[in-house]
């Protein structure tokens, strides 16, 4: 059950409202203040028009164009986004910009909200709505207008789950919830926006001052820094002063010791791949150290050949191959090496002498969302052996190796 005291503040924090200002909330907005989708009379009497039904600035390319746009950022491509018919428009940068804005002031929030709908692996249109209604509610928790508030802050949960779901490789949920996004913010819009004068050119408006009043706020944090930093250099060259003699004579030693954190601080993007390894026959290969080397040697033959010796570099400096299971391979990889690797996977025929089709079962970014995949997939061979089991010998004893990974269960 949901905490609705947090969905309040949720909602308040959507609104650009704090919790301190909670008593001035009846008060006319003035612009557009930390997302919050209000609009002062004036300007909205100057830029009211219904642009909103043009075909370009369609509720599905902006959905579109964010979750492709989020999930390239981390590393990962949508290879089913629908085509955007126009192309990228401004009012589409400006929604990535917003979008982006409020992930950053709202990821612990987003994040409990993606795990919550994440939580049942059956999504439906209702189980969305029933988790993202607190975007679209008043302080009295009664349906309210899609400001523009509440459409960014969907927008960016959405890209944010469909990463998420890209992660874990759910093409098919991803596709889903551009659908229910989509949905939920076309009907919002289609109700509402004309009777409160709501349009596009007020939203490219707004969120031009938004980056105007970013850029100042950034603009003083570095002047701050800046301030620091050459306070902290005073500092530093009277320390240099005193010690100098310490560092001339250690100087190599500490050339070293400098780089080597310089060089821990670049985080580098990794994919894990989930292989199986089919043979003609059902003897079981014997995956020792000598057949991983065979393996490799197949593969890096095999990505020279068809990408040639740059290909042959990106996958060999990265490349990690561990067994995972008897007929199961886990291999590690840089992700911007993964493209090398994947295409040349179907082509590898035989390992050594031993025939051998290749099937990729899964790819992660992280070793325990395998691990987690490699469990499901042993778990359905023990459920169709159940199935399949001709005596009551084989069915007690797949229902032994069953309960040992799933718990105690009792299958009819």
């Amino acid at each position: 059950m949901r905490d609705l005291r947090k969905e309040d503040e949720l909602n308040r924090m959507m609104n650009g409202v704090g919790p301190q200002q909670q008593q001035n909330e009846q008060r006319p907005a003035q612009g557009f203040d930390a997302v919050s989708g209000h609009v002062d009379e004036q300007q909205s009497d100057k830029n009211r028009q219904f642009d909103f039904y043009e075909s370009r600035l369609d509720v599905e390319g902006f959905v579109a164009d964010y979750f492709a746009y989020r999930a390239n950022k981390s590393g990962i491509e949508w290879y089913e986004q629908p085509e955007l018919p126009f192309g990228v428009q401004p009012e589409h940068y400006m929604m990535r910009y917003l979008a982006e804005l409020f992930e950053k002031r709202h990821m612990k929030d987003l994040e409990e909200f993606i795990d919550e709908l994440m939580a049942d692996p059956i999504l439906t249109f209702n189980r969305f709505t029933e988790i993202v209604n607190i975007f679209g509610r008043n302080n009295n928790y009664q349906p309210s207008s899609m400001n523009y508030g509440r459409l960014v802050g969907l927008i960016s949960f959405g890209g944010l789950a469909a990463t998420r779901m890209l992660e874990e490789n759910m093409q098919r949920q991803v596709g889903q919830i551009f659908i229910y996004v989509s949905r939920f913010i076309r009907g919002r819009i289609n109700q509402t926006w004309e009777n409160d004068a709501y349009c596009w050119a007020d939203f490219m408006d707004l969120g031009r001052r938004i980056e105007k009043r970013e850029a100042a706020i950034d603009a003083e944090e570095f002047a701050t820094r800046r301030a620091s930093r050459r306070w902290s250099m005073i500092g530093i060259g009277a320390a240099v002063v005193v010690v100098g003699a310490a560092f001339i004579g250690g100087k190599i030693l500490a050339s070293k010791n400098c780089a080597e954190p310089s060089a821990g601080m670049v985080k580098v993007k990794v994919r894990y791949m989930l292989v199986e390894l089919l043979t003609n026959d059902e003897k079981p290969l014997q995956m020792d150290k000598a057949f991983i080397a065979k393996f490799y040697t197949a593969l890096m033959k095999e990505i020279t050949e068809v990408h040639g010796d740059y290909g042959n570099g990106a996958v060999r400096n990265s490349i990690l191959i561990k067994v995972a299971d008897t007929d199961i391979c886990l291999i590690r990889i840089e992700s911007t090496a993964e493209i090398f690797l994947k295409s040349v996977i179907p082509f590898i025929t035989s390992i050594g002498n031993v025939p051998v089709v290749l099937k990729t079962l899964f790819v992660g970014r992280s070793i325990r969302s395998c691990e987690k995949r490699l469990i499901s997939i042993r778990r359905n061979e023990l459920q169709q052996l159940y199935r399949n089991a001709q005596d009551g010998v084989t069915k007690n004893a797949v229902l032994d190796a069953l309960n040992s990974v799933s718990g105690s269960i009792s299958l009819g």
